[in-house]
């Protein structure tokens, strides 16, 4: 199915449609639009609905919204600390355990002062 540029269309009806009709509380429509077999774009749905429905539409939506974004900040938190810890533990896996061996450890710190002293 190919993706539409606008999933659907909203319209005010006119005071002459509104005229005649069962439902004139109901200004608003709403078409969802699909496509046919021919790749035709048609409103697949038509909903009537006020104004009132319509913004407490657009409430749930936004919360919608925001319940997503929060979603994608706590994986995108989750992700972060996952990376930091791998990081964490790769550098602690490339480091040698010297406190694990007193004798290199010790070895280690002379070769530094003797390359400090000959430095300085």
């Amino acid at each position: 199915m190919t993706a539409l540029e606008d999933d659907f269309d909203l319209y005010l009806l006119g005071e002459d449609v509104l005229a005649g009709d069962p439902y004139p509380d109901r200004p608003l429509q709403l078409d969802v639009l699909g496509l046919t077999d021919e790749g035709k774009v048609t409103p697949a749905v038509s909903i009537r609905t006020s104004p009132q429905a319509m913004e407490a539409l657009f409430d749930q939506y936004r919360a919608v919204r925001l319940g997503l974004a929060d979603r994608a900040s706590k994986q995108a938190r989750r992700d972060a600390e996952r990376a930091e810890r791998v990081h964490a533990t790769e550098v602690a896996l490339s480091r040698p355990a010297l406190t694990a061996d007193p004798q290199a450890h010790r070895l280690l710190l002379e070769r530094l002062r003797d390359g400090l002293e000959r430095v300085l």
